[in-house]
Parts: structure tokens; C-alpha cells; sequence
């Protein structure tokens, strides 16, 4: 087997262990199979324990592969990275502007931005991608992360038009269509983002991303049956993945269908822990069930939790009344008036990071 075959395998093997909860073994895979491919696999191995989280397992790799390969850019822009995510800003600097000095590949300059932007250094991760597209003004990766940077400064509709030029410039780009799909969500325009999204899911069937923000839109648009394909799909690639499960949840609720619902937010809660949201929509179908003793324990755990949700005072407020108790559900009430009313919880789309 060719050792890009070798290569993707062990990726595949890792990323199927880390959705089983089998991170260490992970690692020990990769140890593994750096030992025995030697330096060849030096730059695979790196980026598979970068993934991983193992940044100290990761840097070793990167660094062997600096010594060995002075002149590539490609060891120092990990390097600088990774120093980035361990918080050691002065360390990356050096790692990526020592890679910027490499030949005229952009990558360097585009990685450098994206430690900028993670460091908040929006303005100047900015002036070092258009520094990229002054020199090429096709380049679509460069011309996709711009976008970000404007999205991020709340300019979206020149994140949204660097977005469009850079989707027509590499239209088999997985991330652009998904972020311009992102960013027509997030201004509610949901039949181009379906659009979009859709495009990218045909490149790229198994992003987990995309198809969550798929289901997100379908469900913005009162189509909880194609939003529950989508999450369902999510689901069979990453059985923990909490957002998925909770719009799911959320679906299931919408359809009707209650008992299904409260023991997908049950089960939930017994992985993940009572968050409010899950406590919410717990308590909304036991609620719908008709069993408000049990809406009672949920709902006052949670405003002991958060004392200024005012839907989950006035849902309690709701069961005090059916269960006949007119002091307390006043009270309630009467809380919930003082609160500041929240806005209901949508499934929020995201952004892809351009890596």
C-alpha cells in the first residue's frame, strides 16, 4: 500500500476512534504508526495527532520534519499553529513569518491570518489576506477566509459578496458553498441557503457541518420532517454530536410526537448534564403529556439554575395552575414579568474555519 493510502487509513482509523470515545487509543494508533513508517510519515502523522488534540505529539512530529526539510514552508505553518492553540503567540509568530518567507505560496500568509484572527487580531489578519490577494487575485481559499474576517467585523454583505466571487472563481470548494449557505441562514434567506448547502453536501456528502446547518434552515422553515433527515445523518457519523441530538429532540416536538421527544431530551441530559435548554424543552413535553408534576421538578431546578429565564417562570407558572396551586402559580407569574423576556432558541448555523 502507497503510504498516502497508509496515510488516509490511519486518519480514517483515528477519526473512527475519537466519535467512539476511544481518544487515547487514538493516539496510541498514531504512535504506532509513526514509529513504523519513519520519517516519511512524518508530516501525516503530525496532522492526525493535531486533530487529535495531542499538540505535544504533534509539535515532535513538525519539528523532525523542520530538521529534515529546512526549506519547506509546510512544518513551520504547523509549528506556528500549533503554538498558537497552546497560547504561545510570540512562538507562532516566529513559526509563520519564518513560512511566509518560503516562495510565493500563499498558504503561509493564509494560515498566519487565521492564528491572527484566533488571537483577535482581526484588523490584521485582514491586511494580511488582501496582502494574498493583491498578489493573486484568483485565490479562492484567501478570497473565502476574507469573507470571515468580514463576517466577523459584521460586514455581511461584503462577507457575503467576497463569498459569491470566490464560489465562482472554485466551485468544487466544499467550504466556501457552505459558508456563503452560513451566511444567507444568518441573514434568513433561507431558500439560497438551502441551495448552497445542498451544493455543498453533493461535494462533501458526510460534513457533519453542513448537513446540521441544512437541517437548521429546514427547520426555520417549518419542514421539521427534511430537518430530521439531516440531523439523523449527523447522527450516524457522530452518535455524540449534542446539538444534533437536541434539534432531533426539537423536531420530534414540533411533529407532534411527545413521548419520542422527552426521552431523546432524557437521554440527553443524562450524557450531557441538565442544561437549560434541555431542561426547557424537557419540561415543554412532559408539559404536552399532560404531567405537570414532573414540568414542575424540571422547571424548578432550572430557574434556581437561571433565576432570569422568563419562559421556564411562566411555563411553571402554567403547571402551578393545573395543578391547582393559585398562590404559586402567581407567583411565577409574577417573576416572570420581571424578567427580561429571552428570545426562543433557534438551531443555530455556523461557519466553517477555514484550516
Amino acid at each position: 500500500m502507497r503510504s498516502g493510502d497508509d496515510a488516509a487509513a490511519l486518519e480514517e482509523l483515528c477519526a473512527a476512534l475519537v466519535r467512539h470515545g476511544a481518544r487515547a487509543q487514538a493516539v496510541r494508533t498514531a504512535s504506532a504508526f509513526a514509529e513504523r513508517g519513519g520519517d516519511a510519515q512524518l508530516a501525516a502523522v503530525g496532522t492526525v495527532f493535531r486533530r487529535l488534540g495531542a499538540t505535544a505529539y504533534a509539535e515532535r512530529c513538525f519539528a523532525r520534519l523542520r530538521l529534515l526539510q529546512p526549506k519547506d514552508p509546510a512544518p513551520r505553518v504547523e509549528l506556528g499553529i500549533l503554538a498558537a492553540s497552546r497560547g504561545d503567540v510570540a512562538a507562532a509568530r516566529v513559526h509563520l513569518e519564518a513560512a511566509r518567507g518560503f516562495g510565493a505560496d500563499a498558504t503561509p500568509s493564509v494560515r498566519f491570518a487565521v492564528l491572527l484572527e484566533r488571537c483577535s487580531e482581526t484588523a490584521a489578519a485582514e491586511d494580511v489576506v488582501r496582502r494574498v490577494l493583491d498578489r493573486d487575485p484568483h485565490d479562492a481559499r484567501a478570497r473565502g477566509h476574507l469573507a470571515l474576517l468580514l463576517a466577523a467585523c459584521g460586514d455581511r454583505r461584503g462577507a457575503e459578496r467576497e463569498l459569491r466571487s470566490a464560489a465562482r472563481s472554485s466551485p468544487s470548494d466544499a467550504d466556501l458553498q457552505l459558508n456563503l449557505g452560513t451566511l444567507y441562514a444568518e441573514s434568513q434567506r433561507w431558500e439560497l441557503a438551502v441551495e448552497r448547502l445542498e451544493a455543498a453536501l453533493e461535494l462533501e456528502p458526510d460534513r457533519i457541518e453542513g448537513r446540521y446547518n441544512l437541517g437548521a434552515v429546514w427547520m426555520e422553515l417549518g419542514r421539521p420532517d427534511r430537518a430530521l433527515a439531516q440531523f439523523r445523518r449527523v447522527l450516524e457519523r457522530e452518535p455524540a454530536h449534542a446539538e444534533s441530538r437536541y434539534a432531533t429532540g426539537l423536531c420530534l416536538l414540533r411533529q407532534g410526537q411527545r413521548e419520542r421527544a422527552a426521552r431523546a431530551f432524557e437521554a440527553l441530559i443524562r450524557q450531557f448534564g441538565p442544561s437549560p435548554r434541555f431542561a426547557y424543552a424537557l419540561a415543554r413535553c412532559y408539559c404536552g403529556l399532560d404531567l405537570p408534576r414532573r414540568a414542575v421538578q424540571v422547571l424548578t431546578d432550572l430557574v434556581e439554575q437561571v433565576p432570569t429565564h422568563a419562559r421556564a417562570h411562566r411555563l411553571l407558572g402554567s403547571c402551578w395552575d393545573k395543578l391547582g396551586d393559585l398562590e404559586r402559580a402567581a407567583l411565577s407569574y409574577r417573576r416572570a414579568d420581571a424578567c427580561d423576556a429571552s428570545s426562543p432558541r433557534r438551531v443555530a448555523a455556523r461557519l466553517a474555519p477555514v484550516e
